[in-house]
C-alpha cells in the first residue's frame, strides 16, 4: 500500500500526548508493513518549519512531504491511504480515508473548552464521520462515544490502544537524583501530568491534597504538577497559591527526556481527569512502578484495570482519602507497583501500529466497496 500520514502534530515543540502517539505510531509502522508498502509524513504548511522534528524509521521506503492547506496536494494523488493522525481530512478524491478521533471531550461538557473551540471540534468530527471510510479509536469507551454522539456504524471504527514508551521502566538512583536536581524537585511527592485544564480537574487535585496536609496525613509529602497551562487553569493556580508554600510545585511543560525520571522519583501518581479518551499518563506510571491513583470516568477504568485505585474525582473527599491510602499503606504499595506492571504491559506502541495497519486494510476494502 501507498499510505501518507499528516504527523504535524508531532512537529509542533511541546507537543502533547498526540505528538506521542503520531511519534511512535510513525515508528511502529516501519515494523507492521509489508513488503513494498510505501510511506509520507507529511506537515501541514504551517507547521512545516518542524518538520525535522518528526522521526522516519529505518525498516520501510518513508518520504517527508509539504500538505498544503487546506489538506490540497499532489500528494493525495495515487494513494492507497491517507490518514488523519490528528482527526483531519485531505479534501480530495482517491485514497481511503483514515481519521483518529482521540476522544469526543468537546462534545462531552461545555466546562473542558470555550464555545469557539467545541464549535470547531464539532465541525470537524461531524465531517470525519461523513467522509472517513474508517475512524481509528484509542478504547471502547470512545468507540461507543463516536456512535452515540455521532452516529457512526460501528463497522466503520477501529480500536487500536494506545501505547507505553519502552523508555519508562526502573530508573537508577543516579538517574532520579539527577531529574530531582534539574527540576528542583521536592524528596518526596506526589505527582500528576497533563495540561492544567478543568478536564484534567487539576485544581480539585490541589484541593484533596490541601485536604490532606491539613489532616497531616501527607507529612513531608509535596505535589508536583507537571504540564502547561489549559483551558481553566487559572483555578489551579489559585488553589496552589492558597497552599503552603513549597507543597504544591508547578513545573510547567517537561521535555519528554525527564519524564521517566520524574515519574519514577515519585510516591504516588495522580489521574483525576473527569473525561479522557485513553490516558497515557496512567501506563508511563504504572511501567514507572508507581502507585495509581486515577478517576473511575470514561476510558481510564478499561486502561487502568485492577490495576490502581479509581475514584470518583468530583468526590475530592474520597480523592484525599485514596491518595492518603496510597501512600501510606506499604501493603497496598507493593500491590499495586506488582499490578500495576503487569497492567502496563499489555499495552504497547507496536501493537497500536498492527491495529491501525489493519484499520488502513479495512478502510481500502470499504473504499472499494463504494
Amino acid at each position: 500500500m501507498r499510505i501518507a500520514i499528516d504527523a504535524s502534530s508531532a512537529a509542533v515543540p511541546e507537543g502533547s500526548g498526540i505528538a506521542v502517539y503520531v511519534t511512535e505510531l510513525v515508528r511502529g509502522l516501519a515494523a507492521a508493513a509489508r513488503p513494498g508498502d510505501t510511506f509520507a509524513v507529511c506537515c501541514r504548511a504551517s507547521k512545516f518549519r518542524h518538520r525535522a522534528r518528526v522521526p522516519l524509521p529505518p525498516g520501510a521506503a518513508w518520504r517527508r512531504a509539504l500538505l498544503l492547506e487546506p489538506f490540497t496536494s499532489l500528494l493525495a494523488r495515487g494513494l492507497d491511504v491517507f490518514h488523519g493522525a490528528d482527526a483531519r481530512l485531505p479534501r480530495c478524491r482517491g485514497p481511503a480515508l483514515v481519521a483518529t478521533v482521540h476522544d469526543l471531550f468537546s462534545l462531552i461538557s461545555a466546562e473542558f473548552a470555550d464555545d469557539r473551540f467545541r464549535a470547531k471540534k464539532i465541525r470537524r468530527y461531524r465531517d470525519l464521520a461523513a467522509r472517513a471510510h474508517v475512524l481509528v479509536v484509542p478504547s471502547e469507551h470512545t468507540k461507543r462515544d463516536v456512535v452515540a454522539r455521532l452516529g457512526v456504524d460501528p463497522g466503520r471504527i477501529a480500536v487500536a490502544p494506545l501505547g507505553c514508551g519502552a523508555g519508562f521502566g526502573a530508573q537508577s538512583e543516579a538517574n532520579v537524583a539527577a531529574a530531582r536536581a534539574r527540576l528542583g524537585l521536592p524528596p518526596r511527592y506526589i505527582l500528576t501530568v497533563g495540561i492544567i485544564s478543568t478536564r484534567k480537574h487539576t485544581a480539585g487535585l490541589v484541593r484533596a491534597f490541601r485536604a490532606l496536609r491539613a489532616r497531616g496525613a501527607a507529612g513531608d509529602t509535596a505535589l508536583v504538577i507537571a504540564g502547561k497551562d489549559g483551558f481553566g487553569a487559572e483555578e489551579t493556580h489559585r488553589e496552589a497559591a492558597g497552599a503552603d508554600k513549597g507543597t504544591v510545585v508547578l513545573l510547567g511543560y517537561v521535555p519528554p527526556e525527564d519524564l521517566p525520571p520524574l515519574y519514577a522519583g515519585a510516591a504516588v501518581y495522580a489521574f483525576p481527569s473527569r473525561y479522557e479518551g485513553f490516558g497515557i499518563p496512567v501506563l508511563e506510571a504504572m511501567a514507572s512502578g508507581v502507585p495509581v491513583v486515577a478517576s473511575d470516568r470514561a476510558s481510564i477504568p478499561e486502561v487502568a484495570g485492577d490495576a490502581a485505585l479509581l475514584v470518583d474525582p468530583e468526590d475530592e473527599r474520597a480523592l484525599a482519602g485514596a491518595l492518603e491510602r496510597a501512600l501510606a499503606d506499604d501493603a497496598l504499595r507493593g500491590e499495586l507497583r506488582t499490578r500495576g506492571r503487569a497492567r502496563a504491559a499489555l499495552f504497547s506502541w507496536d501493537r497500536t501500529a498492527r491495529e491501525t495497519y489493519a484499520a488502513y486494510e479495512l478502510a481500502v476494502r470499504i473504499a472499494q466497496e463504494r
